[in-house]
């Protein structure tokens, strides 16, 4: 605070930027400051995408439902261990064996990286996704009743969770229900990135070992029928436009980063295979086998990586030079 101008200005680096509302609509929206260039091609990106995002399962009570898998019997039952110490709220251990038609692959948000993802817990899904309610207590004792036995260990615990009463018929719908789980959590492919991060990461997911794989809360997520069109929207997202236009809200005050709000920031086209809708999707699909290699597929990653920035421009009607200016800020916002 005390150095002079000319001590400052050896010291320091300095860029000039330019700035704008975030929402140019609403007269006390917050501001975003980046290159001239970056800002010009910020206003072609925002807008509302024609695809819908959603958040993972939420349990209000993870330390019962996420389980770790111990031994699959020749019968086919399941071993299973529940992650009793996970969450704010802490739960007694048990290790019981249960069917395991209801048990499915769990993502968590920091199993989701860039063009890739691997579960590494699993979670006990008794939703029914259609009533978006729990199964039917009469029907789930009947056909999976050690599945049922397993619940009922923790029927006081789980009639207590706050979300629970809050968005449940404590009367009629079973005391096991789960929130934020519908047909949309069933869908055959997902593209799932992390909600709390840095920045955006996303990846196409599907089945793991045989079975849907099901996000949980601290994730967002949008869901496809078709892998082409789940990878077309995949290349959009990871691309420097998205990530620079979610970022610069985020850096504007307009909060959660990578939320399931993303998909209402960044205009994403619906597919109606186009040739470069096509492109875009199958530079996708290369960029997650690279992203397998590990360091063996760094180097052409980087080249598809770099391609699927100028497709994605291209898509948006950015220049070279506005796109220049947004890989450069998103390096300097990083």
């Amino acid at each position: 605070m005390d150095s002079a101008l000319g001590e400052m200005e050896e010291r320091t680096c300095r860029i000039n930027l330019a700035a704008r509302p975030v929402n140019i609509s609403e007269c006390t929206s917050p501001w975003v400051t980046t290159r001239p260039k970056a800002l010009s091609a910020l206003e072609r990106v925002i807008g509302k995408s024609d695809y819908q995002a959603h958040g993972g399962a939420c349990t209000w009570a993870n330390g019962i439902y996420w389980l770790r898998m111990l031994e699959r019997r020749p019968e086919g039952l399941l071993v299973v261990e529940n992650l009793h110490d996970v969450g704010k709220k802490k739960v007694k251990q048990v290790r019981m064996v249960i069917e395991p038609d209801l048990v499915y692959p769990l993502l968590w948000g920091r199993d989701v990286g860039q063009w890739q993802a691997k579960p590494s817990a699993c979670i006990l899904m008794v939703q029914d996704p259609q009533k978006r309610v729990g199964y039917d207590e009469s029907w789930l004792k009947v056909q999976y009743p050690l599945t049922y036995a397993y619940l009922k260990e923790f029927e006081e615990i789980l009639g207590e969770r706050s979300g629970y009463k809050k968005y449940f018929d404590l009367q009629k719908d079973s005391f096991y229900s789960l929130y934020d789980v519908a047909e949309y959590t069933f869908a055959p492919y997902k593209v799932v990135w992390h909600w709390i991060a840095i920045g955006l990461t996303a990846c196409v997911v599907a089945d793991w070992e045989g079975k849907l794989t099901i996000p949980e809360h601290n994730t967002s997520f949008a869901s496809f029928d078709d892998v082409v069109e789940a990878h077309y929207v995949c290349a959009l997202l990871n691309a420097a436009p998205c990530d620079f236009t979610i970022r610069a809200y985020a850096a504007g005050g307009e909060g959660g980063l990578a939320s399931p709000k993303s998909l209402q920031i960044v205009h994403i086209p619906r597919f109606s295979n186009t040739d470069m809708q096509n492109r875009l999707a199958s530079l996708s699909q290369r960029v997650r086998q690279l992203a397998a290699q590990g360091k063996e597929g760094e180097e052409e990653l980087c080249r598809v990586e770099e391609e699927i920035d100028h497709k994605v421009a291209e898509l948006w009607g950015l220049t070279d030079e506005e796109l220049k200016d947004v890989q450069v800020s998103l390096k300097e916002i990083s």
